[in-house]
């Protein structure tokens, strides 16, 4: 069962209390304690940036992160090098968790659907070739594949998404394009 999306709008970090992100839990502890303690001094590092969605009621729902990377021509193939010998730059989605009640409802799609709308926005403005996500155990592997990501050949969890792929999946306007 897919259920609506649940939350009103996405905000940057510091644009949401404190306070409403006491009790978020996304069932990854040090992602849920990153939120409330470390995510606010990131922001302002420049370390990535973090998008909280949030529902009508000013509470957070889900969040994700992305920041600026690059990516070594030898890590990928020819096809996600597309003719770059030096670094080849990349937006990472750093951090996604959605809410432990929400979760399993094709709300964790959704938020990488926006995170990945997102992205798409910022490389009109800075260069990025790919999104990379590092996924935080094996077993996400096949679920980021399922969206269009394709794991790099010598990391175990590291996958790219071209951002041509991300065009033509966020033109689709709908989660719907992923396949499982």
């Amino acid at each position: 069962m897919v259920i609506e999306q649940p939350w009103e709008r996405i905000v940057p970090i510091h644009d949401i209390p404190k306070e409403r992100l006491i009790g978020f839990g996304c069932g990854v502890s040090a992602f849920d304690q990153w939120l409330l303690t470390s995510a606010r001094s990131a922001a302002s590092r420049g370390e990535c940036v973090a998008h909280i969605c949030v529902d009508s009621n000013g509470l957070p729902v889900a969040f994700f992160t992305l920041s600026a990377t690059s990516i070594s021509p030898d890590d990928v193939s020819n096809k996600f090098r597309g003719g770059l010998h030096g670094l080849i730059p990349a937006t990472l989605l750093g951090k996604l968790g959605v809410r432990t009640d929400i979760q399993g409802n094709g709300c964790g799609t959704r938020v990488l659907h926006h995170a990945m709308q997102y992205a798409l926005r910022s490389a009109q403005f800075v260069s990025s070739r790919l999104l990379v996500v590092d996924a935080l155990t094996v077993d996400l592997v096949p679920w980021y594949e399922n969206r269009g990501f394709r794991r790099l050949p010598n990391a175990e969890r590291r996958l790219v998404c071209k951002m041509s792929d991300v065009r033509k999946i966020c033109s689709q306007q709908t989660p719907g394009y992923f396949t499982g």
